[in-house]
């Protein structure tokens, strides 16, 4: 069930009435420019909330940069790291970038290497079931978005997000 993987974090309330799940890895430049229409959809409409599947299709940085944000969670800060890796304005290529990024998020670098370290079985199989997720939905890429169960694959334009939420919520299609 999308819904219900404790591993997975979200941001919004716990009883929204719409729920939306994107798919996303660190390095699109399609995700990094749908985040703030997401981030300002759930800041203006307490009735939204957004799980998010890490989902890292573009190779080893992105990889570690999910790792990372998924480690983030036992401190506390996923949502903190989760904003600095969607806000760099650059690829992040390594080691070097998810810890620059990091602390500027506020982690505690030191601690979230322990847990990256400590909870790797379980952060593994986070990603493990995202991938069979995607793999399931027949997803190619990212971004991608099941917006309570109807899929939205790809960025949207700027405006359609709350549009379909809306429709969705009146009980129409997305599409």
């Amino acid at each position: 069930d999308l819904l219900r993987d404790p591993g997975v974090p979200f941001i919004g309330s716990e009883a929204a009435d719409v729920t939306i799940i994107s798919f996303i890895d660190y390095n699109c430049p399609y995700c990094k420019q749908m985040q703030p229409e997401l981030t300002a959809l759930v800041a203006s409409d307490p009735r939204v909330r957004i799980l998010t599947k890490e989902w890292p299709i573009f190779g080893d940085a992105s990889e570690l940069a999910s790792r990372t944000a998924i480690a983030a969670q036992y401190q506390g800060k996923y949502e903190a790291v989760h904003n600095a890796f969607m806000g760099s304005p650059t690829p992040i290529t390594g080691e070097a970038d998810v810890q620059r990024l990091v602390q500027s998020a506020g982690a505690d670098l030191a601690r979230l290497e322990r847990d990256m370290t400590e909870h790797a079985a379980d952060i593994d199989a986070v990603l493990q079931r995202v991938s069979a997720e995607a793999s399931a939905m027949a997803l190619r890429g990212t971004p991608a978005f099941s917006i309570n169960g109807q899929l939205i694959p790809g960025a949207l334009p700027p405006g359609q997000l709350k549009a379909l939420v809306q429709r969705i919520r009146a009980g129409q299609p997305a599409q």
